[in-house]
């Protein structure tokens, strides 16, 4: 009985070592950015140098971009599918102009090193390339290593792993492209481009330190459980208008629940042509469905101006049959409030079929494209042209994750605390006649009033030398508590209403960001910023403290949600926050 106990004993001291091991494991935040991509295909009789991202293009291509986690202790890669974007891309092949569509097919893996920039990433993918008409669809795996060679008509292409210090690297991966589905050509271009092949993108990567706002932002970007202030509406040409669906197609816009981009519980929103009997086009059948996001005010990456500006979002649509009747198109565009003016985030191209979520990213755009402090919506516009007499088929336009991304580096910090601080003291050094006051024997006696600053009660107040913030950008831990400075923007006047906490990750979906700490009270006036206390759960001080061991790589973030009288009348908006976290003194 007694040797049954003990080894039950030791099975239990194991599971708990285990579990312990497990529940340490963290997380870092990694982003990848290609901005160069080179491909060959069809085996080395088809297209070879084939450049898919070109950064000397005018425009210049978007670039691709792959976000996800690495696990601290083990290296272990992992993103979702929605996470990887690949800027859709016009080329020939034959004489013939095709677009070609990439897009990850499930989840993404493998492994990163992010001390040495060593990678092996495995990423699924889906291609479709649209020609005269016909959309061919293929899928298979990419191994994204930073070893291995391109070779192409222009020279060699190396891969390198990614330079810890100035995130430069490449991938390079070999492949065989299977047949192809879809319509009468795709045999041909399963002829030009079928059989085996490589690809190598160059960029940069590595752990993301970065600070990030997305617009609109929250449910307005994710569309998970409502449409997030999305209001829809619609236009029709001359007769059409009339009696839209009878002479030409009507557009009908709704939220849809379930089945977006991020799976079976997330939502989206959706354009639906539908029409009895539709006329030539000299009627003026034009049918057009407009989404509007709500208005927000940019306030650059966290109230800085951003040294990046990007924009993408997932689509779907059902639309073979329409198609067949009808011509589409789309795009998307960021309208300023106060003069009307439009940037094109997407410009105008035609709508094709698609059965699964593509994420595609929009045109590149310069840092300082947008004002900080100006009002601005984005414009998703759909239109269907029916070209031919008689019934229309129905067909589905669907839209989710729709993000305006302004990013910039976190910055150092360090430098800017020492300015304040160091001048202040030389001020007090400088007095000398405080010195020549010692005529005056009272003031020795005083002394005894010391005893009021030692009193204990002071240095665990956020005031205290030891716990005050050194900058807005370091919070430090004493083991039970977080001390951090917190900011109310200037756009929500006269103050702020809300509340923050400390969180795992940045995700605008709460049961992905679990909370590590206490809410405190973000109430505070505008353009303001306000020493906030958390308190850690017991079940993060671990994680806290590792935090603090490398504050140079591990950046904790904070939600902060606020409310404002005068702002979007009283409506909520998170904001996110990373810090670097420090130990406090002793």
């Amino acid at each position: 009985m007694n040797r049954m106990l003990l080894k039950l004993a030791g099975l239990a001291t194991l599971v708990f070592a285990f579990t312990a091991m497990t529940a340490s494991a963290s997380a870092d935040p990694v982003a990848f950015n290609f901005d160069r991509a080179i491909i060959n295909l069809g085996g080395g009789s088809g297209p070879q140098g084939l450049k898919l991202i070109d950064p000397d293009a005018d425009p210049p291509d978007a670039p691709a971009t792959l976000r996800g986690e690495v696990d601290t202790g083990t290296d272990a890669f992992t993103a979702q599918a929605s996470e990887f974007t690949f800027p859709q891309k016009t080329t020939q092949v034959s004489g013939q102009d095709v677009v070609v569509t990439i897009t990850a097919s499930g989840p993404i893996g493998g492994t990163f090193d992010a001390g040495t920039g060593v990678a092996d990433i495995d990423l699924p993918v889906t291609v479709s390339a649209q020609v005269l008409g016909n959309t061919c669809t293929t899928s298979f795996p990419l191994e994204l290593q930073t070893t291995g060679t391109l070779s192409e008509p222009g020279g060699n292409h190396d891969a390198a792993p990614f330079d810890p210090g100035s995130g430069a690297g490449s991938v390079y991966s070999t492949f065989t492209v299977p047949n192809s589905t879809g319509g009468a050509l795709c045999g041909a271009v399963d002829g030009a481009i079928g059989g085996s092949g490589d690809i190598w993108l160059s960029g940069s990567g590595g752990i993301d330190e970065g600070i990030v706002t997305v617009y609109p932002g929250g449910e307005g970007t994710s569309l998970e459980t409502t449409d997030g202030g999305w209001t829809h509406s619609t236009s029709y040409g001359a007769l059409c208008g009339l009696t839209p669906g009878v002479l030409c197609p009507a557009m009908n816009g709704t939220f849809e629940p379930a089945d977006g981009s991020g799976g079976a519980a997330d939502g989206f929103l959706r354009d639906t042509a539908t029409g009895l009997t539709v006329t030539p086009t000299a009627l003026g059948q034009t049918s057009t469905g407009i989404w509007t996001s709500p208005e927000f005010t940019y306030d650059g990456a966290e109230g800085e101006p951003a040294e990046s500006l990007g924009f993408g979002l997932a689509r779907k649509g059902a639309l073979t049959d329409l198609l067949s009747q009808a011509n589409a198109n789309w795009q998307v565009d960021l309208v300023k409030s106060s003069d009307s003016s439009v940037i094109p985030l997407i410009p105008n191209g035609d709508a094709t079929n698609s059965d699964n979520w593509v994420n595609v990213p929009g045109s590149a755009l310069d840092a300082a494209a947008l004002d900080i402090g100006e009002s601005y919506r984005i414009v998703i516009t759909t239109n269907v042209v029916a070209d031919l007499i008689g019934l229309l088929p129905s067909g589905t336009f669907d839209y989710d994750q729709v993000a305006l991304t302004a990013r910039r580096p976190t910055p150092t910090g360090p430098t800017g605390p020492t300015g304040p601080t160091d001048p202040t003291g030389p001020t007090g050094a400088t007095s000398p006649t405080g010195p020549t006051g010692p005529t005056s024997p009272t003031g020795p006696t005083s002394p005894t009033g010391s005893t009021g600053p030692t009193g204990p009660t002071g240095p665990s107040g956020p005031n205290s030398p030891s716990t005050r913030p050194p900058n807005n950008v370091t919070a430090i831990y004493n083991g039970k508590f977080l001390f951090l400075r917190l900011k109310c923007p200037k756009r929500f006047r006269p103050r702020c209403l809300g509340k923050a906490v400390g969180v795992t990750r940045k995700s605008p979906k709460r049961k992905l960001a679990r909370p590590m700490t206490r809410y405190a009270n973000a109430r505070q006036r505008a353009g303001k910023w306000k020493v906030v206390k958390l308190r850690v759960r017991p079940k993060y001080k671990r994680r806290i403290a590792r935090y603090a061991k490398r504050p140079n790589r591990k950046l904790m973030v904070v939600r902060q949600v606020v409310r404002a009288k005068r702002f979007r009348h009283g409506k909520r908006k998170v904001v996110f926050h990373k810090y670097k976290v420090r130990s406090a003194s002793k």
